[in-house]
């Protein structure tokens, strides 16, 4: 499953839902970035994480650990202001 994670390109990885997966309902966006996904990566990735995904962390060394890491600081910050912008 990292593996697979980490042949995302940036833009996958930013709308990737870590915990819950790859849904069956895509917004128009995600349907567009997701469309030519390998099939097996696709199938790997549609479960994702898991509700423990934070645990990874712990075990995941070396550049997926950092990226994770990194992807992950801010998360919080974006998602009030997008709120904002909407309201």
């Amino acid at each position: 499953m990292v593996e697979a994670w980490d042949r995302l390109s940036d833009d996958r990885k930013d709308f990737f839902d870590m915990k819950e997966g790859l849904r069956n309902a895509h917004t128009e966006i995600e349907q567009d970035l997701f469309a030519d996904m390998p099939s097996n990566d696709r199938r790997v990735l549609s479960q994702g994480f898991g509700p423990n995904v934070y645990q990874c962390w712990n075990f995941w060394e070396g550049q997926a650990g950092n990226e994770l890491r990194r992807r992950g600081q801010g998360d919080l910050e974006r998602g009030v202001e997008l709120i904002r912008r909407e309201v």
